[in-house]
């Protein structure tokens, strides 16, 4: 592809795909909030289930004894 004039193509191009930016970027830093909310409800119940699963295990262990 050969442009006759790429700084005019370029300049047009980044004036359109500007206009979009402002909303996508608001949807990409939801996106990450989110993901980073699940990463820490995950870490927090594997944290409590490794806490919580000792004190299951033995009172477990003494309804069978």
């Amino acid at each position: 592809m050969n442009l006759a004039q790429p700084n005019r193509v370029y300049t047009i191009s980044v004036a359109k795909g500007s206009n979009a930016w402002g909303a996508l970027s608001g949807y990409l830093l939801k996106i990450g909030q989110m993901q980073l909310l699940r990463q820490q409800i995950a870490h927090e119940l594997t944290a409590s289930a490794k806490y919580d699963s000792k004190y299951l295990f033995y009172a477990l262990k003494t309804f069978n004894e």
